[in-house]
């Protein structure tokens, strides 16, 4: 299995003080070298640029030969030890995560610096779900703009290990941990 991972937010250097939330998804693969690396997501989406493949049909593609390096990729959820904690609708999620975009977008003003989008983005995207003090609305962000909540009545299962909490959909899986804000 190939673990796939993509960050949502990360932190931006080592002294910041934000948060990470990853996207997670995995795949079967046939083992062709060494999979250990970090590659341009664009770089990989354009390999995948191919036709539907039908249900069952092996896809192949080569890695990018560039890799890439980021803070992110040193910031390593647990493999396991996760505890359930519940679950919460998959529509509530994709409620928040459009509410807060559309918060995010009201509060950017026209050509605003990164350092001021960064900030609105922590503010909205730290708050907690609302009765769910353990997930960021990042999280639900994430998993709404990575197409795991495709289902709006699916019960999205919820686990936490330490400061790591875990939505795990259907599609795929987001790790997120709060920054010490």
């Amino acid at each position: 299995m190939l673990a796939v991972s993509v960050a949502a937010f990360s932190p931006k250097g080592l002294l910041d003080r934000g948060f990470t939330v990853l996207g997670l998804r995995t795949v079967r693969v046939v083992p062709s070298g060494d999979l250990d690396l970090v590659v341009a997501l664009r770089a990989v989406l354009d390999r995948l640029a191919t036709p539907e493949l039908a249900s069952g049909e092996r896809l192949s593609i080569t890695l990018p030969d560039q890799q890439i390096t980021t803070v992110w990729t040193g910031i390593s959820p647990p493999r396991s030890g996760w505890l359930p904690v519940g679950s919460l609708p998959s529509g509530t999620l994709a409620d928040h995560a459009r509410r807060g975009a559309v918060e995010v977008a009201k509060a950017v003003p026209t050509a605003a610096g990164d350092h001021i989008v960064h900030s609105v983005r922590l503010a909205v995207w730290t708050r907690s779900v609302e009765g769910r003090d353990d997930i960021p609305a990042g999280a639900a962000f994430a998993a709404d703009a990575f197409g795991f909540l495709a289902d709006p009545h699916e019960e999205v299962p919820v686990f936490v290990n330490g400061p790591w909490v875990r939505l795990s959909p259907h599609r795929g899986h987001i790790l997120a941990r709060r920054g010490v804000i």
